[in-house]
């Protein structure tokens, strides 16, 4: 769904969409990410420093701009901060303005970035978590029964997560809000462009171990002339999504950015799946730019969100509690994986290596529409090369991969007019890639109307591997699917674009494919 063009759209903890107002985008300045953490500087949480780190500072300016609605994430620029604390230094102005930018609505005038309440405010809770609102003032719901809605919609989502899906529940946040429950307020913060976020509770029993209790603001009321949509669905997207980051911060706080984007994003459609607001995401992630790597986290893009159709493939073919399982593989107190280390840990359990996941996700979005219960209403990939083999006239292109990442070469058999009979024609492929230590995979799809044939093609340590496929008029076309598996990286380099704040090593990755038409 394209939200109409004549007004900004707001996102929950995101910026504008760039397809609305790419104007706008290039004048925000890209927000922090964070160096991985090591175990020394974790270490610092506790002991602090008297300077302040360059990327603490930057941190902090970004977590201000961000809660104004002057672009970035306020969710990862608050994780990100609360990070920073420690490398704020004996600095005591940038360390009370970071704790004001960390401070709950009820702090009131001590949340200087807007969302502090300004009037008493009520309480709420079920079980799980509390909702917290005031009555009058710019920050007040229309009516008490839509805070009522909120309190159920919340609630309903910790069900989900914890209770059904065996997610751990997000970490009590001692007599913070009232008692350790979650705490969720509502605020005005559609104004500034923003459907909501979570931030991490700086408490010193958790200090320094990776891990954050959470609270949470949601808007106050989800206008349908602010957001474009019904308030309702508005609600249940952001709740399923926003919640997802405090579940996730009692695994680990300062995981792979990728991963929390992209796996909340995923977790709104075990939610509210009708909704298909995640739909938006996916001309930016792998499923339409295959040759963007799973990894990839830039704050200023949505990569990271479209990054969810994996995960969705993924639980497709191995349950639901598949990004569970990884999440308990990256926990801090699991051995504080990389969201990668712990995905090909994962995978190793169930007798699979990432690379060949990896190739086969990349090939099942070439069927999407017979792989995925919704593909037929999602983009195609876009194709790195297109080429027609004619009986006279082979073909070869060759096309660049980076890691974790792949590439579609798109083959039309037959001259445009010409009759290829079945039964007597066969499309010979030849794929020449990297040696084996790059881990490449290579997968043909052949499209028939509806459906389509995936087939491996099986490569040597050269990366040298052939197969050959039948075709006739009644083929709509051959892609053949390129695939870079390596994983393999430089980590703790001080760049949070990728997994590990690494830095990859086989990237650029140069494949060709040779295609003939012959007789049978």
């Amino acid at each position: 769904m394209r939200l109409p063009l004549h007004r900004p759209s707001v996102r929950r903890a995101r910026t504008l969409l760039p397809t609305l107002l790419p104007a706008l985008l290039l004048a925000i300045s890209l927000p922090v990410t964070a160096p991985p953490a090591s175990a020394g500087e974790r270490d610092l949480r506790a002991t602090g420093t008297t300077t302040i780190a360059p990327w603490a500072q930057r941190a902090l300016d970004d977590a201000r701009s961000a809660l104004a609605g002057q672009g970035g994430d306020p969710g990862t620029a608050l994780r990100v901060l609360h990070r920073a604390l420690p490398r704020l230094g004996a600095d005591a102005d940038a360390r009370a303005e970071a704790r004001t930018l960390l401070a709950r609505p009820t702090e009131g005038v001590a949340d200087e970035r807007g969302d502090g309440y300004d009037t008493p405010a009520t309480r709420r809770c079920t079980d799980r978590v509390c909702l917290h609102w005031v009555r009058t003032g710019r920050d007040a719901p229309p009516d008490a029964a839509w805070a009522r809605a909120t309190l159920g919609v919340v609630d309903d989502v910790l069900a989900l997560q914890v209770d059904e899906l065996g997610y751990r529940a997000p970490l009590g946040d001692g007599r913070r809000g009232g008692d350790d429950r979650l705490d969720v307020y509502l605020a005005d913060v559609g104004a500034r462009g923003l459907f909501g976020y979570c931030a991490p509770e700086d408490l010193p029993s958790v200090r320094g171990t990776g891990t954050a209790a959470a609270y949470c603001v949601l808007d106050d009321d989800f206008a349908r002339d602010e957001f474009g949509a019904a308030p309702r669905r508005s609600l249940d997207i952001t709740a399923a999504h926003e919640l997802s980051h405090a579940v996730q911060m009692a695994y680990d706080a300062e995981e792979d950015g990728w991963f929390h984007e992209s796996t909340a994003t995923w977790m709104e459609e075990r939610f509210a799946d009708g909704a298909d607001d995640s739909r938006r995401y996916l001309p930016y992630g792998p499923l339409r730019r295959p040759g963007v790597p799973l990894d990839r986290f830039d704050p200023s893009g949505y990569a990271h969100y479209g990054a969810w159709v994996f995960w969705e493939h993924m639980s497709d073919r191995f349950g639901v509690g598949f990004v569970r399982d990884v999440w308990e593989r990256a926990a801090v107190d699991a051995g504080d994986a990389s969201s990668v280390q712990a995905l090909r840990a994962t995978l190793r359990e169930r007798g699979v290596r990432l690379p060949l996941a990896l190739g086969r996700f990349a090939a099942a979005n070439l069927a999407r529409e017979q792989e995925y219960d919704e593909g037929a209403a999602w983009p195609a990939p876009r194709a790195a090369a297109t080429a027609r083999v004619t009986r006279d006239d082979p073909a070869r292109t060759e096309v660049e991969v980076d890691h974790l990442a792949s590439a579609a070469v798109q083959l039309q058999a037959g001259e445009p007019d010409a009759r290829l009979e079945p039964g007597r024609w066969a499309l010979r492929v030849v794929v020449d890639g990297p040696r084996r230590t790059t881990r490449p995979v290579a997968w043909v799809v052949v499209r028939r109307g509806e459906d389509s044939v995936l087939r491996r093609v099986r490569l040597d340590a050269e990366g040298v591997g052939a197969v050959a496929v039948p075709v006739s008029d009644r083929v709509d076309g051959v892609a053949v699917s390129l695939t870079n598996g390596s994983s393999r990286s430089r980590c703790d380099q001080g760049d949070a674009t990728y997994a590990c704040g690494g830095t990859p090593r086989d990237d650029d990755q140069v494949f060709s494919v040779t295609a003939e038409l012959a007789r049978r």
